[in-house]
């Protein structure tokens, strides 16, 4: 998609956080938004402040468009407010794009009976979950399953 296309499209869908937004489309956006930036705070700092407002919510939307594209829910953008979390959020803006004939997000579409975190036949999702935990707090902790008497911080049994 030519630059021109995906500033287009981007402002076209505003404040529309549903749908996908390709890695064109996005990395297009970003590097006109990046460029505009830098010409507004060349001529004059109130232009900058003005061009920054117009353009948040159209950059924001087109992240939550390209997060869907991967997968993933547009609310993982709020990890950037946290130290070292903009590296995660950029490697998953960069990941490429999912077919279209997964769900465009995973976690509304997904039926009860289809969730692999609620225990049923076939189902071991959450059980990988619970051993994954049990490993990382084990390695954390220095919490062998060699020492007897340790307690396990979550069980796989009922």
């Amino acid at each position: 998609m030519p630059m021109v296309d995906a500033i287009k499209a981007c402002f076209a869908k505003y404040a529309d956080f549903n749908g996908r937004a390709t890695r064109s489309e996005y990395w297009w956006f970003f590097l006109a938004v990046l460029l505009g930036s830098a010409v507004a705070w060349t001529l004059a700092y109130g232009l900058y402040v003005l061009f920054s407002l117009v353009t948040l919510l159209p950059l924001i939307a087109a992240g939550a468009r390209r997060l869907h594209e991967t997968n993933r829910s547009g609310w993982w953008q709020l990890l950037a407010l946290v130290p070292f979390g903009i590296i995660l959020v950029v490697m998953f803006l960069i990941q490429r794009g999912m077919p279209e004939e997964i769900p465009q997000n995973r976690l509304q579409r997904r039926k009860p009976e289809e969730d692999p975190f609620i225990p049923g036949e076939g189902s071991n999702a959450r059980r990988r979950e619970l051993k994954a935990i049990n490993f990382l707090f084990r390695m954390s902790s220095g919490v062998s399953r060699s020492r007897p008497g340790w307690p396990r911080p979550f069980s796989l049994d009922p």
